[in-house]
């Protein structure tokens, strides 16, 4: 029980931090890599119970969700929907960016 209303105090708080911390960069880019590295190693140092992989996984979700409120993405990939291209993608920047499929007859 305690942990879920952690987990509802902090999913409730983490989206408005984050339209804050996006209108304090004024211009720097919403997508630092390099930053989003180093909060899921840190994460996934030691993950619990779970596998570091699945804690990174939904790590992953709410980066993704919390810096699409600072900035609309788009990420462009290979091939038709539902290709590994489009796969990779989803797990590299989440669900919140917007695929969008490239390749010969589109």
């Amino acid at each position: 029980m305690r942990s879920t209303t952690s987990w509802r105090r902090c999913s409730t708080a983490a989206p408005g931090l984050a339209q804050r911390i996006g209108a304090l960069k004024s211009g720097a880019p919403a997508y630092r890599p390099e930053r989003e590295i180093e909060i899921l190693r840190r994460i996934t140092k030691n993950p619990g119970v779970l596998p570091a992989e699945r804690v990174a996984a939904v790590f992953r979700e709410v980066i993704s969700a919390c810096r699409g409120l600072e900035e609309a993405i788009r990420v462009s990939y290979l091939g038709p929907e539902g290709t590994f291209s489009e796969e990779a993608v989803r797990k590299h920047f989440g669900r919140a960016v917007e695929g969008q499929a490239v390749g010969l007859g589109r």
